[in-house]
């Protein structure tokens, strides 16, 4: 079958509209709308006149190479009828002429090896469907006086990336190679090459007919609290999508909106529009409820450390903001660290050595919060509270050292180093060990130093001198 039967194969499984365009009124007249009559021919060209303008009715070449003329007998070229090439299949290079102003309903729908295209400067209108399953074609610049774009005019376009817009279009606008309006308010043409994961922008209200069909290589879309209308047809033949975020928000799904993508879970909220599209059409649903996976550093820290917050939300409207407040326990009142923002990696210092409790609030767009507590211990600075048995001994007797921490992170290990006083370098009683009570036997009658060194589970560690005279 010609892949062009396979586009309007879908098309009419999903009652594509006719004439409708992004910007206007749906219109159900039928696919074509078009019939030529009478009409002359200029070498493979079918066309007709009206006034002093011609519309080419339809393109009859089997070649690779076809370049529309500019005028015929005089009269601009300035119209290219609906499905007037939806047959030549074998065309690679397609040269339009800078005086077509419109482009009809699926006129070049089918033409599958056309691998770029570059659109006339003169070009006002781009019909429904005009360039769908163009497979080939990888990036198109919309030019600054086009005023109408049909749905779907570039669906099933398999290795399309990029839809661009030149600058000083009026109408619409390009965010990462994707087609919306120029107020950003409606999402018109997602390009099907494009895939992962996409994001709706916050200021989107308008899923358009046909926006999404034929990505064959997206998998997860989230939409943003606000989104109202999903147009019919929008995620249709989408075999890789498995997740959509629908938000409480929006009331209108259009019919077949995912036909031909069987395996996609809709989450959402229960008893609303997305739950009831769900089940009228038999869809997987998971209810999306706003969850906090926000993450502290630490829970235990040093007096002068920080902690730090990563706030984190999946699930509810999306567009989501944080806040971070904090306490002593001791304490009833809470300290806003921040207020909600969207940033999501907070740092907090606490002031004295106790216990605090942190509040993480997460907020999505339509004002839901949801709350995570977590515990801090702030621990004193690492203090050396080791003893000394005597400062004074005979020579042959010991002194017992009896090292001690508090403070700092626990697990503590002591070391133990001993000279005279004399020299300068050190003696190594005990190297770090859990044993604290070290005993030392100096060997001459004379002054020494003593050192006792305390470590933490961090390698922080607190040093603390004494002095021993040891006579005859």
């Amino acid at each position: 079958m010609k892949v062009w039967k396979r586009v309007l194969a879908v098309m009419l499984c999903t009652a594509v509209l006719a004439g409708a365009e992004m910007t206007g009124v749906l219109d159900y007249t039928g696919i074509s709308g078009e019939i030529s009559v009478n009409a002359a021919t200029y070498g493979s060209f079918e066309y007709t006149v009206s006034g002093n303008s011609v519309t080419i009715d339809k393109c009859n070449s089997t070649g690779i190479k076809i370049t529309v003329p500019s005028e015929i007998d005089g009269k601009p070229v300035t119209r290219i009828a609906s499905e007037a090439f939806n047959t030549c299949e074998n065309v690679k290079m397609l040269t339009l002429p800078d005086s077509i102003e419109d482009i009809g309903n699926m006129a070049f729908a089918g033409c599958e090896n056309i691998a770029s295209l570059t659109l006339p400067s003169s070009l006002k209108k781009i019909g429904t469907y005009a360039f769908g399953y163009c497979i080939k074609i990888k990036e198109v610049t919309i030019p600054a006086g086009v005023t109408s774009i049909g749905y779907g005019a570039f669906c099933e376009c398999y290795s399309l990336e990029k839809i661009l817009v030149a600058s000083g279009n009026a109408n619409y606008i390009s965010r990462d190679g994707v087609l919306f309006t120029k107020d950003m308010n409606r999402l018109m043409q997602f390009p099907a090459g494009k895939s992962g994961k996409y994001t709706v922008p916050n200021s989107v209200s308008y899923i358009s007919e046909y926006a999404f069909q034929g990505c064959q290589k997206i998998t997860e879309v989230e939409m943003p609290f606000g989104v109202a209308n999903i147009g019919m047809c929008a995620f249709c033949d989408c075999p890789e999508l498995k997740k959509v975020y629908i938000p409480a928000t929006v009331n209108y799904i259009g019919s077949n909106a995912f036909c031909f993508t069987e395996d996609v879970t809709i989450y959402g909220t229960k008893d609303t529009e997305a739950y009831l599209y769900a089940k009228r059409n038999k869809l997987k649903f998971v209810e999306n409820a706003l969850a906090n996976n926000s993450t502290i550093s630490a829970n235990t820290i040093v007096l002068v450390g920080t902690v730090t917050l990563n706030a984190k939300a999946t699930g509810g409207a999306g567009s989501y903001t944080y806040a971070v407040l904090y306490k002593k326990n001791s304490d009833k009142n809470w300290t806003v660290k921040q207020n909600y923002s969207t940033n999501s990696q907070i740092v907090v210092k606490p002031a004295k050595a106790t216990d605090y409790s942190v509040c993480v609030k997460v907020k999505d767009g339509s004002g839901t919060i949801v709350k995570k507590f977590f515990d801090v211990k702030v621990n004193a600075k690492l203090a050396n509270n080791s003893t000394i048995s005597a400062n004074s001994i005979k020579y042959g007797s010991t002194f017992t050292v009896n090292a001690k921490a508090t403070g700092g992170m626990g697990s503590y290990t002591y070391a133990v180093l001993y000279k005279k006083q004399s020299e300068t370098k050190w003696t190594v009683k005990q190297n770090y060990s859990t044993n604290a009570k070290v005993a030392v036997k100096p060997y001459k009658a004379t002054g020494y130093n003593v050192c006792v060194k305390v470590k933490d589970s961090t390698g922080t560690i607190a040093k603390k001198y004494f002095e021993v005279n040891v006579t005859n």
